[in-house]
């Protein structure tokens, strides 16, 4: 099963004091998997922390969160690290980014330097597509990224209640309408 493999290789608990490191592309795309569908509830109010630069070059992973019914509601802490070429996939006509939906989320420290949006319509972000009462501190993002039909951001597409604070965005970042 999915839960015990990542249980068995995951360092952490998943707990503020002993979060579950993320230190390979594998462990990423790992986190992205397991905080969607019959697995959300065990992962997405969780407590992560990236140890190491990772590079998603040809690895394919879900947006973390990748539901407005599973959320993601925990703590991603990138330590300062950078993600390079990530392009997350989202559900079908759903919200997309790294995080396709967040909710009293807590995310911070993330460098992302490149970015390949996957989704069209709906709510776009580099960090976030949808984002609910959650903070956004200490992020950077150098892209280029031409988003289709959508609300969308460098940071964020479409944010209610909440904070981003200290977050920079490098690049270009365009809504087509056609």
């Amino acid at each position: 099963e999915i839960v015990s493999l990542f249980i068995s290789i995951a360092k952490g608990t998943g707990t503020e004091s002993d979060p579950f490191i993320i230190a390979t592309p594998e462990d990423l795309a790992l986190m992205g998997t397991l905080c969607a569908g019959s697995f959300a509830d065990s992962f997405t109010g969780k407590c992560y922390k990236q140890t190491a630069d990772i590079n998603m070059q040809n690895v394919s992973m879900p947006c973390i969160g990748n539901t407005s019914a599973k959320p993601f509601t925990g703590t991603y802490d990138g330590g300062g690290f950078t993600i390079k070429n990530l392009s997350p996939t989202p559900a079908a006509s759903k919200a997309a980014g790294m995080f396709g939906y967040a909710s009293g989320a807590k995310i911070s420290n993330v460098k992302i330097d490149g970015y390949t949006n996957n989704g069209t319509n709906g709510e776009q972000g580099v960090i976030a597509g949808n984002a609910k009462n959650s903070t956004f501190s200490n992020i950077s993002v150098n892209a280029q990224v031409q988003f289709v039909l959508c609300a969308c951001g460098g940071i964020v597409g479409l944010m209610e209640g909440g904070k981003i604070s200290d977050c920079s965005v490098q690049g270009f970042i365009h809504d087509e309408k056609s």
